[in-house]
């Protein structure tokens, strides 16, 4: 059966998870004439919304979930939901950054037990005091105040937590962070900035990051993360490369939810099951939004 503390936790996440919209219910909502429709159609699932802002509605509807199964893991459980569900944590902070910046920015989302320092984080009023705050915090000084600055700063400390608390997740966390620096490095031809290039170095190694090449860099990212760039010719498919994680999330989350012990493992597989359904529902809304069911067939 598996480790007694973790029983009703894996129980709890296997119904959820069993609720995932899938694959061909996605895409009949893609293939919706238009957006009302498409968000009638979550109606009844577990990630219905209020209809105002469907996508944020979808990512709201998640993290409840993640938030009742915390409830019935045990404190190292806890431990580990907050690590992966820290995605949440970090788009408040760069929407608290908009904020008190003069910018507008939505209502933050409610992380209840999953929040890492957002109390601490919240109270600040300057981009300045949310620095200092980030420096005190378990998320470390960011290095800067400008967003692009301190979204990377962000991702790459929250993969080496991740990597900490799950490390079945590693090849996920070490993917998602080359695809980023990719991104900046050659799609975006930016120069990464001093201050993460040491967080980056720890987990993609020295040599990617003196790479002179786009063929330099894939050739030396950690084997772990090197199957994100299969196929990929060039910078330019790095388009290619976020459904390919997700996928390979989806993927690896399914045997970890069907292992044959009720321990973490199915806990760590339920919440990467139901974080790929959530992308994916978005990938749809956008798609029956613009009338395009055939983006969504390249996706999936």
């Amino acid at each position: 059966m598996g480790d007694t503390a973790w029983v009703a936790g894996a129980v709890r996440a296997r119904a959820l998870a069993g609720r995932c919209v899938g694959v061909p219910g996605a895409r009949g909502i893609a293939g919706c004439p238009n957006l009302a429709e498409a968000v009638g159609r979550l109606d009844g699932t577990a990630l219905a919304g209020d209809g105002t802002d469907p996508q944020r509605a979808v990512e709201k509807s998640f993290l409840w979930r993640m938030r009742v199964l915390a409830g019935w893991l045990p404190p190292s459980g806890v431990g580990s939901l907050r690590a992966l569900s820290a995605w949440f944590e970090i788009r408040n902070i760069e929407e608290h950054l908009r904020h008190v910046s003069g910018r507008d920015a939505p209502a933050p989302y409610r992380l209840g037990a999953l929040g890492v320092a957002w109390s601490r984080l919240a109270g600040t009023a300057t981009p300045d005091e949310l620095r200092t705050a980030l420096s005190r915090s378990g998320w470390g000084d960011p290095g800067g105040t400008d967003a692009g600055t301190v979204a990377l700063a962000l991702r790459l400390a929250w993969a080496r937590w991740v990597i900490v608390a799950a490390p079945e997740a590693r090849p996920w966390a070490v993917a998602a962070v080359a695809q980023l620096v990719a991104r900046e490095r050659w799609l975006l031809g930016r120069p990464l900035a001093p201050p993460v290039v040491p967080r980056a170095c720890t987990l993609l190694g020295a040599g990617a990051l003196r790479a002179s090449s786009w063929p330099g860099f894939v050739a030396a990212v950690p084997t772990a993360a090197r199957w994100a760039f299969d196929d990929l010719t060039g910078p330019e498919d790095l388009w290619r490369a976020q459904p390919r994680w997700w996928r390979r999330v989806e993927r690896d989350g399914e045997r970890m939810l069907h292992g044959g012990r009720l321990d973490r493992r199915v806990v760590l597989g339920a919440v990467a099951v139901c974080a790929a359904d959530a992308w994916r529902i978005r990938a749809a809304l956008a798609c029956a939004e613009a009338g395009d069911v055939a983006a969504f067939d390249e996706l999936v």
